[in-house]
């Protein structure tokens, strides 16, 4: 148990050490591939070790290419910032897919019997 809580602190920190090195390093201003695509990839990742979930990695992934789209704009505007917010919104809807049918297989039998054993009016 406490390999694991050490082994989880690890990821937390490393995720927490890369965010920090992206955020020092980071120039929306610039136009070069590490500060438009590089180093946002490598705030995703951070992302994902710290917060250890998918699901929010995606939202937030998705919401921030979406915010970052415009179509007349460069090739990372116009081109690699929709397909990341397309995969970030398949990736949530996988997710809740997943999640409602685990809910519903998960309380099946339950509703099941309810529905057989339910007293007649």
């Amino acid at each position: 148990m406490k390999n694991m809580a050490r082994g989880m602190l690890l990821q937390r920190s490393i995720g927490l050490a890369i965010m920090l090195m992206v955020m020092v390093l980071l120039d929306p201003l610039q136009s070069n591939l590490s500060h438009r695509l590089l180093l946002p990839l490598m705030a995703i990742v951070a992302g994902a070790l710290i917060l250890r979930s998918t699901m929010a990695v995606a939202f937030a992934t998705g919401t921030l290419a979406s915010l970052a789209i415009n179509l007349d704009g460069d090739l990372y505007q116009a081109q690699v910032y929709p397909w990341f917010a397309l995969l970030a919104l398949l990736v949530v809807a996988a997710l809740l897919i997943r999640r409602f049918q685990t809910r519903i297989r998960a309380t099946h039998t339950q509703r099941w019997f309810q529905r057989r054993h339910k007293p007649r009016e």
